[in-house]
């Protein structure tokens, strides 16, 4: 049984945009409007945020939530939490997936003492949300080094999630540490897939080769005076990246459908 209900879901395809950690279906609402203007767009909450603060899931099981609830081929696309997510759902269940679009993110820690390492930091940063006021956790998480670009925008930082217990559960069963090393399975996935980083986030955008060296037909774009929020930093610019992306897909696809037909003639 899904935990989904997607019936909003419209379009042929639909673009399914799945969320950072501690932000919500609503986040990035100028990149969001410039995407509604071309392309049926679903956004949901994650889980341990916004509507869905009281649910606990894990990566594995949401990225099934997902393609059980939307049940036809759909482009998705997700940032960091969400992008790991999306390459989830892709690895997972990749005949569904008929586009791709990760924003900085990472197919998972390939070394198993890395991830315990990193489980430990997230149920340590998970126990500071519980124990610090939530306004006081927010400032020093978007104080670190990775969001130093981000302007301030006080629409935007008002739209982020606002349950530390949902955020603290999210961290400890949908956190890097979590998460095994998709490289093998997501060469299943035959998508057209685009890669969006900043210029100024030297860890993605390694990440980022990493996933164009194993997904089969992606390509990586990197937004000049951008940090690790490429489409809060530079909406405009990332949401350009994208739709061009979504229209080499579509010509991709195309030729693909043109190729069989020739070799079935």
């Amino acid at each position: 049984m899904t935990l989904l209900e997607l019936e909003w879901c419209v379009g042929d395809p639909p673009f399914v945009w799945l969320h950072g950690f501690t932000h919500t279906a609503q986040s990035g609402y100028e990149f969001q409007r410039s995407l509604r203007a071309t392309t049926p767009l679903c956004t949901i909450d994650l889980p341990g945020h916004g509507s869905r603060a009281d649910v606990t899931s894990t990566l594995t099981d949401f990225a099934d939530d997902i393609a059980l609830s939307v049940g036809k081929p759909f482009d998705l696309g997700g940032y960091s939490l969400g992008g790991r997510l999306a390459l989830h759902v892709a690895a997972r269940h990749p005949a569904l997936i008929r586009r791709l679009i990760i924003v900085s993110a990472t197919a998972g820690l390939r070394d198993p003492e890395e991830r315990r390492q990193r489980r430990s930091s997230d149920e340590a940063l998970a126990r500071d949300c519980e124990s610090t006021p939530l306004d006081v956790f927010m400032r020093q998480w978007l104080a670190q080094p990775l969001f130093a670009s981000l302007p301030h925008d006080a629409a935007e930082l008002a739209l982020r999630s606002r349950d530390p217990h949902g955020l603290a559960n999210s961290l400890r069963t949908m956190g890097t540490g979590t998460q095994e090393p998709l490289d093998e399975s997501l060469q299943r996935c035959t998508a057209p897939t685009l890669i969006i980083v900043g210029e100024r986030d030297e860890k993605f955008r390694r990440e980022g080769e990493r996933l164009v060296s194993v997904l089969p037909r992606a390509e990586l774009v990197v937004v000049a005076d951008a940090g690790h929020a490429v489409h809060l930093e530079q909406p405009q610019e990332a949401f350009a990246a994208l739709l061009c992306g979504l229209v080499r897909g579509a010509h991709d696809l195309v030729r693909g459908v043109l190729a069989g037909a020739d070799d079935q003639a």
